[in-house]
């Protein structure tokens, strides 16, 4: 794994976090896939764009402390977010049966109506603090990431305002 530097000012977890998300970085390229992943940050998440201007995938680290209401793990997520997010995630919803098919496991959906954005996601029970799985844990994000290409990017090309 490439040392991270220039970490001063941040702390315990934003070192950690720029670490995990380097090493997944390092990953993906190894592995030669299409998913490229822009440049590391001491955050919980990555951010991808979904190929318009109607929102982003992200894979994410869920600590306890961070979302008390969710249990620690991974996640990858598609989120709209701009005016007509809630048009795109029942136009999401209206082929979800075909989406979960084509990706061969359910995704928790989310359209809340007192949220202007909308998210559809898998999660992964992990914990990214645990090095010695982090291998397993990148696997599952970079395969998680590039089936979320696959399956919502050409959907969003064809999204009917």
């Amino acid at each position: 794994m490439a040392a991270v530097t220039r970490t001063g000012g941040l702390n315990e977890r934003q070192v950690r976090q720029l670490r995990y998300w380097s090493a997944l970085r390092e990953f993906a390229a190894d592995s030669g896939s299409a998913i490229k992943l822009g440049k590391p940050r001491a955050a919980g998440e990555m951010r991808l764009s979904l190929g318009r201007s109607v929102g982003r995938h992200a894979a994410a680290l869920q600590h306890d402390s961070y979302l008390p209401s969710e249990p620690a793990g991974l996640r990858v997520d598609g989120v709209l977010w701009d005016d007509n997010a809630k048009d795109f995630f029942a136009q999401f919803e209206s082929v979800k049966a075909d989406i979960e098919t084509e990706l061969g496991y359910e995704l928790q959906w989310h359209n809340d109506p007192e949220v202007k954005g909308c998210r559809i996601m898998a999660r992964e029970a992990a914990d990214p603090t645990n090095e010695v799985d982090w291998a397993r844990q990148h696997e599952w994000l970079l395969t998680t990431l590039q089936d979320f290409a696959r399956v919502f990017r050409p959907r969003v090309q064809t999204l009917v305002i």
